[in-house]
């Protein structure tokens, strides 16, 4: 069995492999399947998403665009070491004052996203590893009553003993 499930959804409603309420969502593999709800495909402890290759356009670096190594510091960069540590301490006493007058905004239109529902997940061992004695399971019964069809036991005997 591949560890690989697909998120499909249902027609019907079935019961959730974990907590059996109704659920339209379906988890299916190749040769399983299994109603799943959507609060566990978000759920770290039951699944993980698989990672989908991601095709990256390649950028063609023309040469017509000017390096920025080649570009010589400005004159304006240039500065002795005495006025950079001025204007370090002048820009630090600013920020403590506009620290103290300023109070944190919180943003007021904050859309927050749902979490997106992986389409293609791989469960975590615990439950494949259920999901795969339960297969093994319905294999051994549709094997024994296959047998049981072909069993014959010997007939009765038609006379009486003794006679």
């Amino acid at each position: 069995m591949e560890n690989i499930y697909e998120r499909k959804t249902a027609t019907r409603e079935g019961l959730c492999f974990v907590c059996s309420k109704f659920s339209t969502e379906v988890l299916k593999s190749k040769q399983d399947w299994f109603y799943c709800c959507l609060s566990h495909l978000n759920d770290r402890s039951f699944c993980k998403p698989v990672e989908e290759p991601v095709t990256i356009p390649v950028e063609l670096k023309s040469e017509e665009q000017p390096s920025k190594e080649k570009e010589e510091p400005k004159a304006d960069e240039k500065q002795t070491d005495s006025e950079k540590s001025k204007d370090k301490d002048k820009s630090k006493d600013a920020d403590k004052k506009d620290s103290k007058d300023n109070i944190p905004k919180q943003p007021v239109n904050e859309t927050v996203k749902p979490p997106t529902i992986p389409r293609r997940v791989i469960l975590h061992s615990s439950f494949f590893y259920m999901r795969e004695s339960q297969a093994r399971k319905k294999m051994q019964a549709a094997k024994d009553a296959s047998r049981l069809q072909t069993l014959s036991f010997p007939t009765v005997p038609s006379n009486t003993p003794g006679q």
